[in-house]
């Protein structure tokens, strides 16, 4: 909902103190008034088989784009599936949106890519993000079926030692577990956009706890909400990091993830305005369809040219639009 209309349906949260403690204090903000605290925090990795690894020879997790392209060189060549990128199904392929985020170190990228008239260009976040996408699936390191929704079955390659990767939020480690695997088998890293060294992890929030306006208990209801951030172990169970900055996951694969020290880019909200932008390109953002055809083109190039002349339309027409110009 608009976030105007916060204040007509729950309290602010401000007086529970937390502003300080917890990853993404501001989403549900307005006003200067903060109505939600996320349930928890999801981070964006590679998720990688052990086994897998392993039977390839490879003994040096990768922390950056080359040493990430020369493992997925080694396990084709051993016969495996080097990452899962699922273009069949089109929405993991969202991914690679979210990594633009990564790689301009700017967790509110989209907001600052409205102004930009060509923001597929050589050099710029998208450009790198998708150029990564184009080479792993142009050097055939992701699976073979690039027509077929085969999500399902690409958990179940994995859990057979068939794949070796996904890119995904660590919300697919339960998943796996639950399926059958052995969650000792399974890792989790930042995934390394760049050769820099320098690992990047993307959180993400999920679904706020707020506090209806009209609560008959709303101090027992903030009280609830405290405890469910600073002392449940809901994010355990759920899989989450938790919403408390001080509180560490029992999750190995998380704590193997933060291991690593990575920058924290905390993702923001789209805007009304990136989306309508986007919208008008014809860029379905977050849903994969766009970005399965640009990887299936053979001219790369040709595409980023191409999406930088209906972004640039779609800013015209949508200020035309917005302005009246």
């Amino acid at each position: 909902m608009p976030k105007q209309t916060y204040s007509k349906y729950f309290l602010p949260l401000n007086d529970l103190q937390l502003q300080d403690k917890i990853y993404f204090p501001n989403n549900w903000e307005f006003d200067g008034k903060q109505y939600a605290y996320t349930q928890g925090v999801i981070a964006e990795g590679l998720v990688y088989n052990k086994r897998v690894f392993k039977s390839a020879g490879i003994e040096k997790l990768p922390t950056t784009l080359d040493e990430l392209m020369t493992n997925a060189a080694k396990l084709k060549s051993a016969g495996k599936v080097a990452i899962a990128l699922n273009l069949g199904a089109a929405w993991p392929l969202q991914q690679w949106d979210k990594s633009a985020m990564a790689l301009a170190s700017d967790g509110n990228y989209f907001a600052r890519m409205i102004t930009d008239d060509a923001p597929f260009s050589s050099g710029k976040p998208y450009y790198q993000s998708l150029k990564i996408a184009h080479t792993l699936f142009a050097s055939e390191y992701s699976e073979a079926d690039f027509i077929l929704n085969n999500w399902e079955q690409s958990k179940r390659d994995f859990i057979a030692n068939k794949n070796a990767m996904f890119f995904l939020g660590n919300w697919v480690i339960p998943q796996l577990i639950e399926s059958g695997m052995r969650s000792d088998d399974i890792g989790f890293i930042p995934f390394p956009f760049d050769n820099s060294g320098k690992p990047k992890a993307i959180l993400n929030f999920d679904w706020g706890m707020a506090v209806s306006r009209y609560s008959k208990n709303p101090d027992t209801a903030k009280a609830w909400i405290r405890f469910m951030i600073t002392k449940s172990d809901f994010a355990d169970v759920a899989g989450f990091i938790p919403t408390d900055k001080s509180r560490n996951t029992a999750m190995p694969q998380l704590a193997e993830y933060m291991d690593y020290k990575p920058e924290i880019i905390q993702a923001a909200p789209e805007s009304n305005d990136f989306i309508r932008m986007a919208n008008k390109a014809g860029m379905d953002f977050m849903s994969g369809n766009y970005i399965r055809n640009i990887l299936i083109s053979p001219d790369f190039d040709g595409s980023m040219a191409y999406w930088n002349k209906r972004w640039r339309q779609a800013k015209e027409n949508f200020q035309a639009t917005t302005f009246g110009e």
